[in-house]
């Protein structure tokens, strides 16, 4: 195995793991979202969302779907941010300095 072939698999790891990102963060965060959404009309409006939960059950089903909230949106819109920004690509010259 020669250093060109590491160099590639290296890339094609990080780029397999944008991929997944890519689809699991959105799912992550609709998720999160719709347990929060549960959790807001359980409490509020005595919808039975979660009927097989206590109290203390629920309460950390909100403080983990939130953590889940606030990650996958911060993880998507750095993907966004990256996305939208232009990239500049900095190349190596020949010159030699004196």
């Amino acid at each position: 195995m020669n250093l060109e072939n590491i160099s590639n698999s290296k890339e094609f790891k990080s780029t397999l793991a944008e991929f997944i990102s890519s689809i699991t963060d959105p799912s992550t965060f609709i998720c999160a979202i719709a347990i929060l959404k549960g959790l807001f009309l359980d409490y509020f409006f005595n919808d039975s969302y979660f009927t097989k939960f206590e109290t203390p059950e629920k309460v950390f089903i909100l403080i983990a779907s939130f953590y889940f909230f606030i990650t996958s949106f911060l993880e998507i819109k750095e993907m966004f941010l990256e996305l939208m920004s232009p990239s500049s690509e900095v190349k190596a010259t020949d010159k030699k300095v004196l």
